[in-house]
């Protein structure tokens, strides 16, 4: 049962494509973030809740152009949320019961004066 459209020939309904698994999707878990840094150019990413390691954390400092990064309710170290000082262009960072210790928000503040860090 193909729908028709004056001169257009024939329309077909094109299947949806398989859900996406990963950056911010349920499921999402530290395997899954190898690969974070492909994203290029990426200003915005929100993972709250996701399943990541420190290493994802260090790659995730390779994305230089993101401004606005959500890790609420992550279960990071403070270790992995020091590799975020390498995004001198963050201006929010969402950090909402994530365990993160004093003295990293602290050192973490110092190091992005300019971005609103919540916690």
């Amino acid at each position: 049962d193909g729908s028709r459209c004056a001169g257009a020939g024939r329309v077909e309904r094109a299947d949806r494509p398989e859900p996406r698994r990963g950056l911010g999707a349920p499921g999402f878990s530290g395997r899954d973030g190898e690969g974070i840094a492909a994203l290029g150019r990426l200003n915005r990413l929100r993972l709250s809740g996701a399943e990541l390691t420190d290493a994802n954390l260090r790659e995730l400092a390779r994305l230089k152009s993101v401004t606005a990064l959500v890790l609420d309710n992550c279960r990071v170290t403070g270790t992995g949320v020091r590799e975020l000082t390498a995004l001198t262009n963050l201006t929010s960072l969402d950090l909402t019961d994530t365990p993160v210790p004093d003295a990293v928000m602290t050192a973490l503040q110092a190091a992005l004066p300019k971005c609103t860090i919540r916690k």
